[in-house]
């Protein structure tokens, strides 16, 4: 039937959905079903068919002819039942149709490419187009079973690892990035177990400046940072403006970009008047904050301080990161969000005595490189200031310490013992 010729009535259904792709659909593969008409040429069915059809340029289209009311109650319910009544592949059936599609799909690219001269539709002659060709037909093979090229990827190895559990959480929840990240996680933790050697690691200190002074081939899956804010309760101190920190603090996060590990964590403290720029300069860097970790300091050693505000009795820590913590199996308190540990104080001894004036507490430290890290990998601290986090590392994590200040530098090769 002449298309022009089909009368449209009041439609049910408002919204027309992907029309492009079902047009595509039908140019590949043909119409399947025809859409429904009565007698006096009024459309009873199909609509979003009859509307990809003129898409594709189509004068004439076949149609079903409903005779009776009998026909035409029952062409609704097919129709109704074609929407209502189907169950979307599972992830591993998509990849399963898809690996059948992929040698049809590819066979199909390189005769594409025989057509134009062995290019790309569109490239000049003699131009390589074997890569355009096979991204081409990765992508037409995602799309065909319904999935994106990255999350068709995703699910392929995840079917090609043959781990049964991370298939069948696919499977269950539809979702594939939960289960392709555990993979990672387990991919990444063997070979962890292959190439790193497990013992004791001593601390390296490197004098100098972590913008410089850290080559950028070394790869690190903990950072534990506190960098220099130097403001007192009221002034500024040694930066003449809040852009002129946040332009150097926005130097240190690209500079640490470079040496995070494949796998990593990434600790940041921030003083609360700091916390909400901060936030925003780790978004736009695209450094994925996953958790906001206050640090609760019960003694108030500056409380006299205050007379316009409200005492600060806490500061923001910023993690970053896309590896799994290193929690351990008991649940306790060290899981929070919230961590309570006092200040260190000059009375202090051992590894908790006060060598810097914005020294953080050592369990506090211990516990963000213990959960930051897995035995064998390595931990760095860019501004070590007095060198606690060195001195909490566990001796099965490789730690590095940076410290520009030589007074610092020094104190730390005095309670490290470091020559």
């Amino acid at each position: 039937m002449k298309i022009a010729d089909i009368i449209i009535g009041e439609r049910q259904r408002k919204a027309l959905g992907d029309i492009p792709g079902l047009a595509a659909s039908i140019a590949s593969v043909g119409l399947l079903q025809p859409p429904v008409v009565r007698p006096d040429n009024t459309l009873v069915a199909g609509f979003r068919r009859l509307t990809a059809c003129k898409r594709l340029g189509w004068d004439a289209i076949p149609v079903y002819v409903a005779q009776t009311l009998e026909d035409e109650l029952r062409m609704l319910q097919a129709e109704r039942d074609e929407n209502t009544c189907r169950k979307d592949y599972v992830p591993s059936e998509a990849v399963a149709i898809g690996e059948k599609l992929e040698p049809m799909e590819r066979k199909a690219a390189k005769e594409r490419q025989r057509e134009h001269g062995n290019t790309a539709p569109g490239r000049p002659a003699n131009t390589s187009s074997n890569l355009d060709e096979v991204l081409r037909a990765d992508q037409r093979v995602a799309e065909a079973v319904g999935m994106r090229k990255d999350t068709y990827r995703k699910a392929k190895e995840i079917v090609e690892s043959g781990d049964d559990a991370l298939i069948a959480q696919m499977d269950k929840s539809g979702k594939v990035s939960g289960a392709y990240n555990k993979l990672k996680e387990q991919q990444y933790r063997e070979r962890l177990r292959d190439v790193q050697p497990l013992g004791v690691f001593p601390v390296k200190l490197i004098e100098g400046d972590m913008l410089t002074d850290i080559p950028e081939s070394e790869q690190f899956s903990c950072v534990v940072a506190d960098p220099p804010y130097n403001v007192t309760a009221y002034d500024w101190d040694q930066w003449q403006s809040l852009q002129e920190f946040m332009d150097k603090a926005e130097a240190w996060l690209l500079r640490i970009k470079i040496l995070l590990a494949e796998r990593y964590h990434l600790f940041w403290f921030c003083a609360p008047r700091f916390s909400a720029d901060m936030e925003m300069l780790f978004r736009r860097l695209e450094l994925p904050v996953i958790s906001r970790i206050v640090w609760s300091r019960p003694s108030m050693p500056h409380g006299s301080h205050a007379s316009n505000k409200f005492v600060d009795t806490w500061e923001m820590i910023l993690h970053s990161g896309n590896h799994t913590l290193n929690f351990p199996s008991d649940w306790t308190d060290a899981w929070f969000d919230v961590q309570r540990h006092a200040t260190p104080l000059t009375t202090y001894t051992g590894t908790e005595r006060r060598a810097h004036p914005t020294q953080k507490p050592g369990e506090l430290i211990r516990r963000l490189v213990a959960f930051g890290s897995f035995p064998g990998e390595r931990v760095i601290d860019p501004f070590a200031g007095s060198g606690i986090t060195g001195a909490v590392c566990p001796e099965d994590r490789e730690c590095w310490l940076v410290e520009r200040d030589h007074e610092y530098a020094g104190v730390i090769r005095t309670r490290l013992g470091i020559a």
